[in-house]
């Protein structure tokens, strides 16, 4: 009697490509994606452009893309409000002579009404004017990763040049508190009914540990080399760092903060997605084209799902049981989003 062979735990039901946007995506450590359960639809920051490209999930076909008038660098979602919180920045030179230019370096925060495309409000968060001349430093470009916290309506906007983050109301967009977070923060992860941040430190090989309620940082744990990930399962109160270089993931219990164990992977992790429910750890594995699937259970490995180019940052619809991964490619322009429907 033969044995059937397992069915797959999860399996690419579409694929979006990318390829029409007049510039290419850049400085991919930024490039995000959220998703919108409320209207299906998934937002992508075009890091390096002026774009923030829209799907439409349940067509699976690109929307018209929402244009802002400065480079995007990230975009966040706050599905009760109907809104979209987008960060990006613009240098502007003048005054330029033979040996020097002045130079205005701003970064903006925006919110967006995703129904008209509509600018609701915007404010300058960091301006700077210097005078760049033979042997100085070139301007500052700077970046923020936008990540809210939908509980507390807090907005946690995470600058990887200046190693601060900034907790903004995004109500009011009051700045409530600037905080030192390490060495090259590149990714936030919440427990929000913790009230707790863990903040990837990549340059510090830490993670960083933030009371929301105070706005004060709490701790910091070393997790291995270049952490360039995290992700909170908050029914079990678990929190997955991908690192780099050690190519592994951590698990740290969010509520006593100490190290529980570690996954190898022997290859390079560059995102991470949880669903508690499921059980499910999802790893994007950038040098295999694949996102392998761990059982958080059992912290097995149930297979490999190959998807397109270069897989990098992911977002998921856990009520659907949908996973989306964004394909950022090398150096042509074969991007694209892998849609993926897991068990």
């Amino acid at each position: 009697m033969s044995v059937p062979d397992p069915q797959p735990v999860a399996t690419v039901v579409g694929n979006i490509g990318l390829r029409n946007s007049a510039e290419p995506f850049k400085n991919r450590g930024l490039f995000t994606v959220v998703n919108d359960i409320t209207s299906n639809r998934l937002y992508i920051a075009e890091a390096g452009s002026n774009n923030v490209r829209v799907i439409d999930v349940e067509q699976i076909k690109e929307l018209p893309p929402i244009s802002m008038p400065w480079t995007v660098w990230s975009v966040e979602v706050d599905s009760n409000a109907n809104k979209l919180y987008v960060t990006g920045s613009e240098i502007e030179t003048y005054n330029a002579h033979l040996t020097y230019y002045d130079y205005r370096s701003c970064l903006f925060l925006s919110t967006i009404d995703p129904d008209t495309y509509k600018t609701i409000s915007a404010r300058t968060l960091i301006k700077e004017e210097r005078r760049h001349s033979s042997g100085s430093s070139y301007p500052n470009n700077y970046r923020a990763l936008a990540i809210l916290n939908e509980l507390t309506d807090d907005l946690y906007l995470l600058f990887d040049k200046l190693n601060i983050v900034k907790v903004i109301d995004a109500e009011v967009k009051e700045i409530l508190a600037t905080l030192a977070v390490g060495d090259t923060p590149v990714d936030i992860g919440i427990d929000s009914s913790l009230n707790k941040l863990f903040i990837c430190s990549s340059g510090s090989n830490s993670i960083i540990i933030i009371d929301g309620r105070t706005l004060a940082v709490t701790g910091s744990i070393a997790v291995g080399q270049e952490p360039v990930a995290v992700a909170v399962d908050e029914l079990s109160h678990r929190v997955y760092i991908a690192n780099r270089i050690d190519e592994n993931i951590y698990i740290l219990d969010s509520q006593d903060e100490k190290l529980l164990d570690m996954i190898p992977l022997n290859s390079s992790p560059t995102g991470l997605a949880v669903d508690g429910n499921a059980h499910n750890l999802f790893i994007s594995l950038s040098k295999e084209d694949v996102v392998e699937v761990i059982n958080t259970e059992t912290l097995e490995s149930l297979g490999k799902i190959p998807v397109g180019d270069n897989p990098g940052k992911m977002t998921l619809d856990s009520s659907r049981r949908l996973l989306f991964v964004i394909n950022m490619d090398g150096d042509n322009a074969d991007r694209s989003v892998s849609i993926i429907k897991y068990d």
